[in-house]
């Protein structure tokens, strides 16, 4: 009995130690939700009931398979253009899903068609094709809007077929280029109407024949200016102011020319200066001094072809403008009249430009008026 009844113990013992070693190699917690029927967290890391190779995102269980979306952009499959590109569009904002939006193709049931921004009223031409610019009037992409034979790029306005041509009107202003004064020039006119060709039309210009007379008919000048001449002149002079003497040179230089600007100087009147002088005078605002001069004609060094030449007397002063420029005054006490302003420009008929000029340095005195020009008519 005391047999039967220790086997009977072993076994016992046995079976307790099989339930014990079951219960030890089954570890809940590798599975999702603890449940040993559901995926092991290993495959099936967010538990949405995807495996992780065909998951998504397996952190996400919000995330869906990949046979649902390939490119995992989280966009389903049946609403993906291309669902092996996640940046493709979608069909619900790009029907034929050819890369351009609903609102910017002109046929979103079409992925040939125009977009929006190249054919504005989507006739699938393109503006730039159009002589309407797309406006929805014109479908004729020919290059010829007023169908007179003349492509754009060469007709002066391609909807007027009357207009003219640039091969023949090269400023597009109506006159050809034989009757036009300047071809390239839309502003000046037709020969017909300015025979000298310097922009004032023949019923208005004192003489069209003269392009260098510069007066219109209704300028009192009219007349007498259609017999003239241009003169050019100068002044200049130098010397030294030393103990309340002035010392120096002067010299007129003039010419009359039958064009402007040409600088031809048939007279020049030399004269030697001297004086005396007055520092910091009362009578002329802001001026270093005043000097009154005699001024002796030199014949010899002179060409004086009108015997115009003569001894004379005058006074200067110097000083500052209002903008502090040294300047040269002409006149007597109290009554001063600007003669030269230092760096001032003075543009010739020809259009040259000289600058006059007017230097002291507290002994030497220089001034010098370039070269200017006017017209002169009698």
């Amino acid at each position: 009995m005391l047999g039967i009844g220790f086997l009977g113990l072993m076994i016992g013992c046995l079976e307790e130690a099989k339930e014990t070693e079951t219960e030890e190699t089954t570890d809940l917690t590798a599975y999702c939700n603890e449940d040993e029927t559901q995926n092991l967290l290993a495959e099936d890391g967010d538990c949405d009931g995807i495996l992780t190779a065909e998951d998504c995102d397996d952190a996400d269980d919000l995330v869906g398979s990949m046979s649902e979306d390939a490119d995992c952009d989280g966009v389903l499959t049946a609403d993906d253009c291309d669902d092996s590109d996640a940046a493709s569009t979608v069909v619900s904002e790009d029907a034929d899903c050819d890369g351009v939006l609903t609102a910017d193709d002109c046929d979103d049931a079409d992925p040939e068609s125009t977009l929006v921004s190249e054919d504005a009223d989507c006739d699938a031409a393109l503006d730039v094709e159009e002589c309407d610019g797309g406006t929805g009037v014109d479908t004729d992409t020919d290059g010829d809007c007023d169908d007179d034979g003349i492509v754009s790029d060469a007709d002066c306005d391609d909807n007027d077929a009357e207009s003219t041509v640039l091969s023949e009107d090269g400023d597009c202003d109506g006159i050809l280029t034989g009757d036009d004064c300047d071809d390239s020039n839309p502003g000046l006119l037709a020969i017909a109407n300015d025979a000298d060709c310097d922009g004032v039309v023949f019923d208005e210009d004192c003489d069209d024949a003269d392009a260098t007379n510069v007066f219109t008919l209704d300028d009192p000048a009219c007349e007498e200016s259609v017999n003239g001449v241009y003169i050019t002149q100068n002044w200049s002079g130098s010397g030294t102011v030393n103990n309340g003497t002035y010392i120096g040179t002067e010299s007129f230089a003039q010419g009359e020319n039958a064009q402007a600007g040409t600088g031809v100087l048939d007279k020049e009147l030399v004269y030697d200066l001297s004086g005396t002088t007055a520092s910091n005078p009362t009578d002329c605002t802001n001026c270093v001094f005043t000097f009154d001069i005699s001024a002796t004609f030199l014949p010899n060094q002179s060409i004086d072809p009108n015997s115009e030449g003569i001894d004379m007397n005058f006074s200067y002063a110097l000083g500052v403008n209002a903008y502090g420029a040294n300047t040269l005054w002409y006149g007597s006490s109290n009554t001063w009249y600007e003669f030269l302003v230092d760096g001032t420009e003075q543009t010739d008929l020809a259009g040259t430009i000289f600058t006059t000029t007017v230097t002291f340095d507290g002994t030497n005195f220089s001034y010098d008026q370039g070269l200017v020009d006017f017209y002169y008519y009698y």
